[in-house]
């Protein structure tokens, strides 16, 4: 089984998304949780399945699973990190369902400013 939500391939293939987190021949700024690296550039996201489970069935294996999803999305202002959760959410609501979220607040170990989203996210196996 792979625990992958796909968040990122959903997020680089947006061209709003790409527009705020691809600066010039760099990777997209999206990482799964504590993979970001030292001093990345702003804005950026960070992703981590917090919970899974298997849409099971009585004769066959499942074929699918529901994984809830922390996204968490990073900016040096609350303007920064509010339109990234604007593109971001619209996106993944095209593709999951939004369950929470928080607005941005600031990180007191990075001094970033940090909005949080969870998405239920179904994955066919």
């Amino acid at each position: 089984m792979n625990p992958n939500p796909g968040v990122f391939a959903l997020l680089a293939d947006d061209s709003s998304v790409v527009a705020l987190l691809k600066n010039g021949t760099q990777p997209l700024r999206v990482f799964p949780w504590g993979e970001a690296p030292q001093n990345v550039a702003t804005p950026y996201v960070t992703y981590a399945v917090v919970n899974g489970q298997p849409a099971n069935l009585i004769d066959q294996k499942p074929l699918e699973d529901t994984m809830i999803v922390q996204i968490d999305v990073w900016g040096r202002t609350v303007e920064e990190a509010s339109e990234l959760m604007d593109v971001v959410s619209a996106v993944l609501e095209d593709n999951g369902h939004m369950t929470s979220f928080d607005t941005a607040e600031r990180d007191p170990g990075t001094k970033l400013y940090r909005g949080r989203m969870d998405f239920d996210i179904i994955k066919v196996r």
